[in-house]
């Protein structure tokens, strides 16, 4: 099986896992056009979402990191596509989450066992499960921020020591990447208003 990943530049290691697996080889390319592949991973679909239209043509099976955009926004129809959550929010020993047509659930957990990642196959809705907690939480940590109740660098401190988190959220805001945590507010937001993020998130 010949998997091609989507970068700019080499790629060592998917998930916190080496791309080695039986049986496949990996081939890194900067755009997936005019490059024959038997699954494609896009961790950064979200920066070049039009792709989507090459994945679909091509009906090979796509893994695509995104958030913020569903299969159903995307209009994938029958086509072999799972989306997946990419934020770096859980450990490297976490299930992926991940979604997909029931129809392609078990070929893409085929292809993620032979990496021994742990799939959790989830609805198809925005944000998944971890990264729509973890935004909200730093939501309110900068609110909270905003509000003079505490400076980022105590809030992160007792977070990590009240909750044992294993970041604070500002922190884990800044691995995220500040916009990423307030693209996907806004999406939720745009279906209930107690996702609108804070002032200062969106600076």
């Amino acid at each position: 099986m010949k998997v091609l990943v989507i970068a700019d530049g080499p790629v060592e290691e998917w998930m916190g896992k080496p791309l080695h697996a039986e049986g496949c080889s990996f081939h890194v390319a900067a755009e997936p056009e005019g490059v024959a592949a038997d699954l494609i991973i896009d961790p950064f679909f979200e920066q070049h979402p039009a792709w989507i239209n090459v994945y679909k043509e091509k009906n090979i099976p796509v893994l695509i990191g995104s958030i913020c955009l569903t299969l159903q926004a995307l209009n994938v129809g029958s086509a072999p596509i799972a989306r997946y959550n990419w934020w770096p929010c859980a450990t490297n020993q976490a299930p992926l989450e991940i979604s997909a047509a029931e129809s392609h659930q078990a070929l893409f957990t085929s292809f993620l066992e032979r990496l021994s990642i742990q799939a959790n196959w989830l609805p198809d809705t925005i944000g998944f499960i971890t990264p729509r907690i973890i935004a909200c939480i730093i939501n309110e940590a900068y609110l909270a921020a905003e509000e003079d109740i505490a400076s980022p660098a105590d809030i992160d401190t007792a977070m990590q020591l009240g909750t044992n988190y294993p970041l604070g959220p500002f922190a884990w805001c800044e691995k995220i990447g500040k916009q990423h945590v307030a693209n996907l507010l806004q999406a939720l937001a745009a279906e209930n208003s107690i996702y609108t993020p804070a002032a200062s998130l969106l600076q």
